[in-house]
């Protein structure tokens, strides 16, 4: 039994490794201009749990670069990544959010991804939960942290 453990850890290990080649092969492509190689370098780490290659390809759903854009993507990729506890993916589902990006606008949801990426020292997020608070009333503000409690 304890040989087999082993077998399972050096497989999950090869496939980190594997993974963080293929995020590395993504990032050089994409630095290249090589975005359809960067995409389909990205899929599998994406697939394993890569927060860095969520975020990527949700970049690149969101901006529609090097294919066309396609907001509910972007935003599944995001969601994945910021409920993993991305600080960047958070970012951009606020802002996704406070803008109506492929989504209805919801300020509540904005400042509950906001606060998040805030707590891990995002000062951009925390100036943009901060924008929010103000132009909210104090029921607002308790609606927005409630959804925060439930949305975990």
């Amino acid at each position: 039994m304890r040989r087999y453990g082993l077998v399972v850890l050096l497989i999950s290990l090869l496939n980190i490794e594997s993974a963080q080649a293929d995020f590395a092969a993504g990032a050089q492509a994409y630095d290249g201009g090589d975005y359809a190689t960067a995409f389909n370098e990205w899929q599998e780490p994406a697939k394993t749990g890569n927060l860095a290659a969520m975020v990527a390809l949700a970049d690149l759903y969101r901006r529609g670069t090097g294919r066309k854009p396609n907001a509910a993507h972007a935003f599944q990729c995001y969601r994945r990544a910021a409920l993993a506890g991305d600080a960047i993916a958070q970012m951009n589902l606020g802002e996704m959010h406070l803008r109506g990006w492929g989504i209805k606008t919801d300020r509540f949801r904005a400042w509950v991804w906001f606060d998040r990426a805030a707590t891990q020292g995002r000062d951009w997020a925390r100036e943009q939960k901060n924008m929010l608070e103000k132009s909210m009333s104090s029921a607002q503000l308790a609606k927005a942290r409630k959804i925060g409690k439930i949305e975990k």
